[in-house]
């Protein structure tokens, strides 16, 4: 869980599924010219070998659900 304003840096070695369970994410991808917003019930595929920073953008806490390998550097 992420609360407002709390950003998160990790790698993912492995490609992964993000979901949002609750909240709204930003997400970032390095290399990627566009940043992406994702609210409840949105997923996004992160690649493999991906540096991704993600971040809490509302009000309230952001929960995500990761399918696959866990991303280093998160949690």
């Amino acid at each position: 869980e992420l609360m407002p304003g709390t950003l998160v840096q990790c790698r993912c070695p492995h490609p992964v599924h993000l979901r949002v369970l609750a909240g709204r994410l930003w997400l970032t991808c390095a290399g990627q010219p566009e940043d992406h917003f994702l609210t409840s019930g949105e997923s996004w595929p992160v690649p493999a070998g991906s540096q991704v920073t993600l971040g809490c953008d509302g009000a309230s806490p952001l929960r995500l659900a990761w399918h696959g390998a866990p991303a280093r550097g998160w949690g």
